[in-house]
């Protein structure tokens, strides 16, 4: 398997399936059919064109069930029969199911795909190439569209219009483009490099207290796993960052950044102080979500009320309980989301999920780093640091029925499947010569 393998991806064709793979995570990471559709005017069906393209380069790969070897294999499985399986039988049968199946054929195939066409770990990057470059355009979009409401930044009648999942999104591109920076050419080093604080100036303009505190997680966690050198660089540049960028930043946005649990005091006018009460009772509102949130799943621990359909199942709880209506809102937690709407077993194996990809990347950069393999100890880093993100991320976002889950579990699984047929091939070459 491992010769075979290295017999393949010596051939052009991996590249330039790889590529092309790349271009389809591009088109997600960029919401470019939102763009499209919203800001231009073309609402072309980029996304199912471009899956046709993959599927072509999927299907010419040969290597189909590679994933089967993956130990997410059978969680990632099951996970989608779960959430489909409570699409059909929650509080609201059938309502979710059209767009669970479109979810499972666009989203959740996403690993078998990767698995197949990235079967090295410089295939890996060039498919990494194209997902980070997706997020550079969501800079170019909060600088032409981003707009600033109650000290909020978001991006406008799209996905990216709450200012959490704004900031999330733009804090995991920043994960992909450190592999990049760890592996890339000096150049391209230098560009990205400047990319950062661009990065990090807009995750504190949303607002996002949350995402401010992934920050600062993040630069815990690499100052424990990195070598010293780059413990020494992310020290500095954090260091740096916060001195240049909180002077840049408005009054009212770091005042909500660190407002918490009780309004700040202060010389502040009576709009700012008004928002900074805001904040708090967002806060409060946000905790309000999550036992309503935590009720449904107890009342419905099997299936939940279905996939989507918590904001209608907690209207429903709001006016039988309190006898009058909801606000109309998500959970703003993927956790309580997943158990509400898919039960305790669909909970489980999300976290099931989650916590693999947590496991598989540590054991693949230590194991990286002690093979000294440095195209898969920058990718193990930085899918650690994105995986890390997303499971603390999400605590406060709504997204579990989004992409981001399922690129993980790509790159992770096909990240770990191409450093065992690499270790594989290195002990089986003095056999063969």
């Amino acid at each position: 398997m491992a010769q075979r393998l290295a017999a393949y991806a010596a051939l052009p064709y991996p590249k330039v399936a790889s590529i092309v793979f790349g271009l389809y995570l591009f088109i997600l990471s960029s919401i470019l059919a939102q763009i499209l559709t919203i800001y231009l005017g073309i609402p072309f069906p980029l996304v199912a064109f471009m899956l046709v393209v993959v599927a072509i380069f999927y299907f010419a790969a040969g290597n189909h069930a590679r994933f089967i070897r993956s130990p997410f294999f059978w969680p990632w499985v099951l996970l989608w029969v779960w959430w489909t399986f409570a699409a059909v039988v929650g509080m609201y049968p059938g309502r979710s199911l059209p767009y669970m199946l479109t979810f499972g054929l666009r989203i959740h195939i996403l690993p078998f795909i990767a698995c197949a066409i990235a079967v090295t770990a410089p295939a890996l990057i060039n498919v990494t190439r194209g997902f980070a470059a997706g997020y550079l355009v969501i800079l170019f979009m909060c600088f032409r569209y981003g707009q600033t409401r109650e000290n909020r930044f978001f991006i406008p009648e799209t996905t990216l219009a709450n200012g959490n999942d704004l900031a999330l999104h733009i804090v995991l591109g920043l994960c992909f483009v450190l592999i990049l920076i760890m592996r890339g050419r000096p150049f391209t080093r230098f560009i990205l490099a400047g990319g950062i604080p661009i990065m990090v100036y807009y995750v504190f303009r949303t607002g996002s207290r949350a995402n401010m505190l992934t920050l600062a997680l993040l630069l815990g966690v690499c100052f424990l796993i990195m070598p010293v050198r780059w413990k020494i660089a992310s020290i500095i540049t954090s260091a740096a960052m916060a001195v240049m960028l909180f002077p840049l930043l408005p009054e009212g946005t770091v005042n909500r950044l660190f407002t918490f649990t009780q309004a700040r005091t202060g010389t502040f006018d009576a709009m700012e102080a008004e928002l900074s009460r805001q904040a708090v009772d967002s806060t409060n509102a946000r905790l309000m979500l999550q036992k309503r949130a935590i009720d449904l799943s107890l009342a419905n621990p099997l299936f939940g009320v279905g996939p989507l359909m918590f904001t209608d199942a907690v209207d429903s709880y709001v006016r039988e309980t309190e006898g009058r209506g909801s606000a109309w809102q998500v959970s703003h937690n993927s956790y309580l989301q997943v158990s509400s709407e898919t039960g305790i077993p669909g909970f489980l194996l999300y976290v099931w999920c989650i916590f693999l990809c947590i496991r598989t990347n540590f054991r693949c950069y230590r194991e990286a780093r002690r093979m000294n393999f440095h195209d898969e100890m920058a990718l193990s880093a930085g899918l650690l640091l994105a995986t890390i993100t997303y499971a603390f991320g999400i605590l406060f976002c709504s997204i579990a029925l989004d992409y981001y889950l399922a690129a993980l579990v790509s790159f992770t699984s096909a990240n770990a499947l191409a450093q065992e047929d690499l270790r594989h091939y290195l002990q089986q070459r003095p056999q063969t010569v």
